[in-house]
């Protein structure tokens, strides 16, 4: 890791979020690790969940975590709490950390069961009078009419949750917003009071593993063989779409036009919803077409499958690529992600890494892969702009 510290000012920076059980919340994850960067880095950095659906009824929780051997305290507040013994719980923590800057991590159903969070602004304006700090707001995901024809429910539930979002930056006047997805960018600028920066997403995984012999013991090869075959890895949940069947045989056709043998796998856990969609869709592969189901495997294993494998796969919509989480290990690890759907009509340009052409992704030509060092340098370049 390069030496960011020396062009910034020693931080001390208090994370919110919704939820803090490590990998079950992949914004809590996102945080920690941003978080526990920001302390390698020099500075001081901590958590705080507003509606942790993980730990004990009525009992505000202190604790530390890890993430990649960095310590990282957590003050973890349960959902059944009031706002008010919420935001006291909260004050007592930042008086004790002294925050000069909050970063708010942004997502409408972390803060409310129907992801309608009409109370938050005022809260957190009630918070802030009392302890006044600059704010950063991180939007992981906003209600929006991405496409034409909405339903009036998702039409209804993206316009109230675009009024929140406007109460927050008035009543906290947020200093700094940023997101990951130039969707959302393009889509902030027609509504959103504030300038919104391109902040990216990191591998929550520490793809430094690569013990390529254990990896190929899980899929049953031998290295000798490695090169005999082209294998895709899904990595976390799948979205089924109509051509997902035709997509896997595409996989197929590529991997046989080289006289490689087609391998697909699956790693991770799979929502029992999507369990008879995969199944129909590899029931559908022609005679010799390899598929396996790896199930959840320590954090070594996954790094060291990712190393293996050709090409990462994913059924996400373009659209939201760049917050797919399962896609950032491929790309720090230098592998190219192959997003099976196709764009709707005016969808922007994926990232570097990202393509829906399979052929570039298993030619793998070199790219400015992501990392979580420059991620947070990113961040600390666009908090302390904001305050010279």
């Amino acid at each position: 890791m390069g030496d960011f510290t020396a062009s910034h000012e020693t931080m001390k920076i208090t994370f919110l979020c919704g939820s803090l059980e490590p990998g079950k919340d992949g914004v809590g994850d996102y945080s920690r690790g941003l978080a526990a960067e920001l302390i390698r880095q020099g500075h001081s950095a901590s958590i705080i969940s507003l509606r942790d659906r993980h730990i004990q009824k009525d009992v505000p929780t202190k604790e530390i975590q890890f993430s990649r051997g960095t310590k990282v305290e957590c003050l973890r507040l349960e959902s059944s709490l009031s706002w008010k013994r919420r935001m006291s719980e909260t004050g007592d923590f930042l008086k004790s950390r002294e925050p000069n800057w909050i970063s708010l991590q942004f997502v409408p159903y972390a803060y409310h069961l129907k992801g309608l969070p009409f109370r938050l602004p005022e809260v957190l304006d009630q918070l802030n009078k009392k302890f006044p700090v600059n704010w950063h707001i991180m939007f992981h995901e906003i209600g929006d009419d991405f496409g034409k024809g909405l339903a009036l429910k998702d039409y209804l539930m993206a316009f109230f949750q675009k009024r929140i979002i406007i109460r927050l930056h008035r009543k906290l006047n947020i200093l700094v917003s940023s997101t990951h997805s130039q969707t959302y960018r393009n889509s902030l600028k027609k509504w959103y009071p504030g300038i919104v920066k391109s902040l990216p997403l990191f591998s929550n995984i520490n793809t430094s593993f690569a013990e390529s012999k254990r990896a190929s013991s899980l899929l049953g090869l031998d290295k000798a063989n490695r090169k005999d075959y082209l294998i895709g890895l899904f990595f976390g949940n799948i979205q089924p779409f109509r051509a997902f069947s035709d997509s896997l045989k595409q996989f197929v056709i590529a991997a046989e036009s080289r006289n490689l043998v087609p391998f697909i796998v699956h790693m991770g856990r799979l929502s029992l919803r999507y369990e008879q969609a995969w199944a129909t869709a590899t029931a559908t592969l022609p005679e010799g077409v390899l598929v396996k189901r790896l199930g959840e495997l320590p954090e070594k294993d996954v790094s060291s499958m990712i190393h293996l494998i050709d090409i990462g796969m994913s059924t996400t919509p373009w659209t939201l690529a760049e917050k797919s989480g399962g896609a950032y290990p491929f790309l720090e690890a230098g592998k190219h992600v192959w997003f099976l759907q196709d764009p709707l009509p005016g969808s922007p340009p994926l990232s570097e890494g990202f393509s829906k052409d399979i052929d570039v992704c298993i030619r793998n030509a070199p790219f400015l892969r992501p990392s979580l060092s420059v991620v947070a340098k990113t961040f600390l370049d666009q908090v302390s702009a904001a305050v010279r």
